[in-house]
């Protein structure tokens, strides 16, 4: 049984468990989620595990349990299921055209990117529907874009401190820095393109969309708390302590 598998099962034992009428593509979410577009160096990581710390000041059983679904766990998705792509590939958001994707099969090449992206986006919605998911880029906010409980945010900030933070982390030059900054965006555009047929850009694809130079990580996270807060149901109250999810 393959992690696909495996997290089918787990949410149909839930569901089963919490309101025993089984698991179905269209049961309502039990908790809110949250996804995280963002600028190459506007802080995805940096709000998620903010938003992780102020969830842990609290006792409400609602911000108990929640997970980061990134490019970390896309890789092990992908191991999991032996579907083989380059993990650089995978942390830049890659895509191919059709015609690339032909011709690379026919030589021998991997697993075609968008076998292995349309795996991803199933075990992130399929995620996302039990609740309690921070998903980080990964074209979130299209992917599960249907589901009424998502909160959709994306993060920009000014070229120069993206690439300030981006010098920063990496230990990089500024010439190398900014070249990997613009590469980013470029790339993370060029995938929700693909395989959305959107713009990464577009404001109405958020609820909100915050500049991380002008705020902290750790107030916007109290927004995002509150956002939360008023989204959930109150079932959610009942169900937000049930079962952690399986990883």
């Amino acid at each position: 049984m393959d992690l696909l598998e495996k997290l089918q099962h787990y949410i149909a034992s839930h569901a089963y468990e919490t309101d025993k009428r089984g698991f179905s593509e269209n049961r309502e979410e039990s908790s809110p989620f949250v996804t995280i577009s963002r600028e190459a160096g506007a802080g995805g990581h940096s709000l998620a595990n903010a938003l992780l710390e102020e969830m842990a000041r609290h006792d409400d059983p609602l911000f108990a349990g929640w997970k980061v679904f990134d490019a970390a766990l896309c890789a092990r998705i992908l191991e999991d299921a032996k579907l083989m792509v380059s993990l650089e590939s995978l942390h830049k958001e890659d895509t191919r055209s059709p015609w690339e994707e032909a011709v690379y099969e026919l030589v021998g090449g991997r697993a075609a990117s968008d076998k292995v992206f349309r795996k991803t986006f199933t075990v992130m919605k399929l995620l996302a529907k039990m609740g309690k998911l921070i998903v980080i880029g990964r074209g979130g906010a299209c992917a599960t874009g249907d589901l009424p409980l998502g909160i959709h945010v994306r993060l920009v900030a000014p070229l120069a401190i993206r690439v300030d933070r981006m010098k920063q982390r990496l230990q990089v030059s500024a010439s190398n820095a900014e070249h990997m900054v613009e590469e980013y965006d470029i790339e993370r555009a060029k995938f929700v393109r693909a395989h959305f047929g959107q713009d990464i850009r577009d404001p109405l694809l958020y609820h909100a969309t915050w500049n991380t130079n002008l705020v902290s990580f750790e107030e916007l996270a109290k927004y995002l708390l509150e956002m939360i807060r008023a989204r959930a149901p109150k079932t959610a109250v009942i169900e937000a302590g049930a079962r952690p999810h399986p990883w």
